[in-house]
């Protein structure tokens, strides 16, 4: 069993290898499928690419990744089998501030279509009982 990855969404993904450079996480499969992976990471979202745990191969987190929650790059490198190509996903942290901002103004958005939702039922119940607005 390998050591794997476990995103917000808990989709699990082994990988082969790990690592960290001036605000990113690289994280290299060999023999991966690079639409499969490309699809779990977008898939996944922002908010779910949050918070990464990285498992042990008997499923005990060893390191928890956090903010690693944009999705930079995905690049494939050839090897000289198919068995040892490489495709390499690269995630970039987001600054607390960032994120707290992206969060607010996500819930903006709800608030603002809560409040127009009761506006319109407002609406409707007063045209109902002949009340002009």
């Amino acid at each position: 069993m390998k050591e794997k990855i476990i995103l917000g969404n808990k989709v699990e993904l082994s990988y082969d290898s790990i690592g960290f450079r001036a605000c990113t996480l690289a994280i290299s499969f060999k023999v991966g499928n690079i639409a499969a992976l490309e699809k779990s990471f977008r898939d996944a979202g922002q908010n779910n690419l949050e918070v990464i745990q990285q498992c042990d191969a008997d499923g005990h987190v060893q390191a928890t990744h956090e903010r690693y929650d944009i999705f930079r790059e995905i690049k494939k490198t050839i090897g000289a089998t198919p068995e040892e190509d490489v495709v390499t996903i690269v995630l970039e942290q987001e600054s607390v501030i960032e994120m707290r901002l992206r969060h607010l103004e996500s819930g903006q958005g709800i608030q603002d279509g809560a409040i127009q939702d009761l506006g319109d039922v407002v609406s409707g119940l007063a045209e109902a009982q002949g009340v002009s607005l």
